[in-house]
């Protein structure tokens, strides 16, 4: 016989059906557990239900002859249910069966682990005070409403009736706290139990249920198409439509449906990679649905740029709790080293001071990130305040900003200001104004841990803007040439950004590979509105002979039209454009490099090495 014959009794196949077994084992036990819980939660709700029964049932009221009627409950003990046996299995024994005859026993409503909830007849025993002494009375048990007497015909309702037979109506107290009507005694020695009737507004009256509407509603109009996992901008604004069409809609939108929806507006690679991520047990709920979709997000991220992020992350005063979460915990497949209760310590960290103010409960009183990311969204809803804000910011085009962008049509359109003429009346705001918290470094002395004095904040509002400020910060980086590294200078610059743009900076980073100093100032021009002749300027300039790659690189981004798509090659394009000498010289082109700025580096080092100016 053959090597290939006896393949299919080789010691991986054994092995392959004893862990196929284990595994069907371990799944059955979940469901035993699961099925232990319920019984558990249906046992606690019951008790409180009885309680609330029995407490009805010792209200004390006067009848019509003057006397009070008492009741206390004698035969309707609380049902009691025993827990299930501890699982356990014997050497030898099929675990398959061992388990299914578990289950079996805890399904089984009359089996001898349990007691059954409706075996039981709830009876009263009813004492009656006559001049100052209880006198016991027959005992009957308890009447539903429309419940005839036994051997009695069921009577008809008749609006006619008297006045005296229906004062003579009494009402019956029913098991779930209904009052229910007495119907008249066939025989008079048959009492039941009575109570006279309460006003109207002590009554109490069972909440129902929430009904789930079968009927679904149109689909929400989402106006940026498809979700593409690109930005946080996107992923607020995709989980701000969704959730705001659930809430319209809250009796149909279960979690399954929730995901159903969200699932339709996905991309073909984030649907594939949601349905192996749901296949893990806990992932089926829209709260990891959203984690999942911002956890995409920093997947090529360094673990510096993660740690870097959850080291200064703060909460932005448009932005909630919820989202701010959601933005913390992306770094954790970055770092699996860190904690959830780490995590815990970063959120409550970063949190507005108002929200940690009023916060009573300690991140040590929550085993889960998602509860404690509950508690404290409970806490900013008791803020008045807070619930203004956050709400605006659901209106707005900003994802992560405390100050909003204005949505007429004249603020949108591109401001035409030449670099050589400073504008002399405000510019109308087209990006997000600065914070307006004051400026302490005014007063400190100068020195490289601090920026200029004269160095305004920057919001992306004109090429004029963002020239004077990138000047201002090269002038005083060279006079600290040698203290001042690129992290420094990123982190000197980033102090006088708008929180918009802090937001977007760090989303830019997360992407890149490398972050450098002109990979900080390519990202301040590119937030720059493009100019009326961007289209013309952008195709016919060329580098100059005393220009350095540096500047030309951003001159030619200033004009970039905002309507080129990322299949426009920028590196091509600068490639092109470069002086004749330069390229020549160069033993890398453009389809050696994959980002822009690591590119102008290399072309600028090859212009240093022979000085074309």
């Amino acid at each position: 016989m053959s090597a290939s014959d006896d393949y299919g009794d080789s010691p991986l196949d054994e092995e392959i059906r004893q862990f196929t077994n284990n595994l069907e084992g371990i799944r059955k036990r979940r469901r035993l557990v699961e099925l232990q819980t319920q019984i558990a939660e249906e046992g606690r709700w019951l008790q409180e239900a009885q309680e609330r029964l029995d407490n009805a049932r010792q209200s004390v009221a006067p009848d019509a002859s003057g006397s009070t009627s008492l009741q206390s409950p004698v035969g309707s003990k609380s049902p009691i249910i025993s827990k299930s046996p501890v699982f356990s299995i014997a050497p030898g024994q099929d675990t398959s069966s061992a388990v299914d005859a578990l289950i079996k026993s805890v399904l089984d409503p009359i089996g001898n682990n349990m007691t059954p909830v409706n075996s039981y007849t709830p009876t009263t025993h009813q004492t009656r005070m006559v001049d100052g002494d209880f006198k016991p009375v027959s005992t009957a048990e308890v009447r539903w409403k429309n419940d005839a007497a036994p051997g009695s015909a069921p009577s008809e309702y008749s609006p006619c009736a008297d006045e005296e037979s229906n004062e003579g109506k009494d009402m019956v107290l029913s098991e779930n706290g209904h009052e229910a009507e007495k119907l008249t005694d066939a025989v008079p020695s048959q009492r039941r139990l009575i109570a006279q009737p309460v006003p109207p507004r002590t009554h109490t009256q069972p909440t129902p249920a929430p009904r789930i509407s079968p009927t679904p509603p149109s689909p929400p109009s989402l106006a940026f198409g498809s979700y593409r996992g690109r930005s946080w901008k996107e992923w607020v604004q995709y989980v701000n439509a969704l959730e705001a069409h659930f809430a319209r809609y809250p009796s149909y939108y279960t979690e399954a449906r929730k995901l159903e929806l969200g699932a339709k507006y996905i991309g073909h690679n984030l649907m594939n990679q949601w349905h192996d991520h749901i296949m893990r047990p806990g992932n089926t709920s829209w709260n990891s649905y959203c984690t999942f979709l911002a956890q995409q997000l920093s997947r090529r991220a360094s673990r510096e740029q993660a740690n870097f992020g959850i080291t200064t992350a703060e909460q932005k005063i448009a932005q909630p709790v919820t989202h701010f979460a959601f933005w913390l915990i992306q770094w954790a497949p970055v770092l699996p080293e860190v904690s959830i209760k780490e995590f815990m310590v970063y959120l409550l960290r970063g949190v507005l001071p108002e929200i940690r103010d009023l916060a009573k409960k300690s991140y040590t009183q929550f085993s889960d990130y998602a509860l404690f990311t509950a508690y404290l969204q409970e806490v900013e809803n008791s803020i008045p305040a807070r619930a203004k804000v956050v709400g605006r910011r659901k209106n707005s085009t900003v994802s992560n900003d405390g100050h909003f962008l204005s949505m007429d049509k004249d603020e949108r359109k591109p401001k035409n200001i030449l670099p050589s003429q400073p504008p002399t009346q405000p510019v109308q705001r087209a990006r997000a104004l600065p914070p307006t918290e004051p400026r302490s470094q005014l007063e400190c002395p100068l020195s490289p841990e601090a920026p200029p004095r004269d160095l305004p904040f920057y919001s992306a509002r004109s090429w004029w803007q963002c020239k004077t400020f990138i000047s201002k910060l090269q002038d005083h980086f060279q006079k600290y040439e040698d203290q001042c590294k690129d992290s420094r200078k990123i982190e000197i610059a980033r102090a006088n950004l708008s929180r918009a743009l802090l937001e977007k900076w760090d989303e830019y980073a997360a992407r890149l590979k490398t972050v450098t100093w002109f990979a900080f100032c390519v990202f301040l021009v590119d937030q720059v509105p493009s100019e009326g002749a961007g289209n013309f300027k952008y195709s016919n300039t060329y580098q100059r002979s005393n220009q350095s790659v540096y500047t030309f690189a951003l001159e030619l981004l200033r004009w970039t039209p905002d309507n080129f798509g990322v299949k426009h090659n920028r590196l091509w394009h600068l490639w092109d454009r470069i002086l004749p000498e330069l390229r020549s010289r160069a033993h890398k082109t453009w389809k050696d490099f994959d980002e822009f700025h690591i590119f102008v580096a290399y072309l600028q080092q090859v212009q240093d090495s022979f000085s074309i100016r």
